[in-house]
């Protein structure tokens, strides 16, 4: 009986041992295979209104899916950065905690994305009522079956 329960236990020590070795091997292809079939696109920007609480931005995202299997995604993040010569300054940041089902090679539009900035941001980016071109930099960010990805793109409005 000892020497099934040790055999047992030298089977269990090596099964986990290997799976040690080996674990880095699988999250990186993992990680490497939603980075080259999962990817995120702005499909638009805009001001939508300027309120008591602040300026509220709307956005339109696209969660693409390129792989022939279906991937939820969840905690979607956004932040709005002001371009102040070239350098960021923080305006907002806003996060949705709702998990989306992107089905294999399709695309999952989540629409009016609300990033509220408010007033104590405006305030400290007064150059941002006076810029011509204004250019802000929006940085979106998802975690799709456990892997983070992320876009940032410049707008100029």
């Amino acid at each position: 009986m000892t020497k099934k329960i040790l055999i047992g236990l030298g089977v269990g020590c090596a099964l986990y041992y290997a799976y040690y070795l080996n674990k880095d091997k699988f999250g990186a292809k993992a990680q490497q295979f939603i980075k080259e079939n999962f990817s995120i696109r702005i499909a638009g920007a805009k001001v939508h209104r300027l309120d008591k609480s602040g300026l509220d931005f709307r956005l339109t995202a696209d969660l693409i899916n390129l792989s022939s299997i279906s991937a939820t995604a969840k905690f979607l993040k956004a932040d709005i950065y002001f371009l102040k010569n070239g350098s960021p300054s923080h305006l907002a940041t806003t996060a949705i905690n709702n998990s989306f089902t992107i089905k294999a090679q399709n695309t999952t539009r989540i629409s009016d994305f609300k990033v509220q900035v408010p007033y104590a941001s405006l305030i400290w980016n007064m150059s941002l009522f006076t810029a011509a071109p204004r250019q802000f930099k929006v940085v979106i960010t998802t975690n799709v079956n456990g892997q983070d990805i992320s876009l940032t793109k410049n707008i100029i409005a």
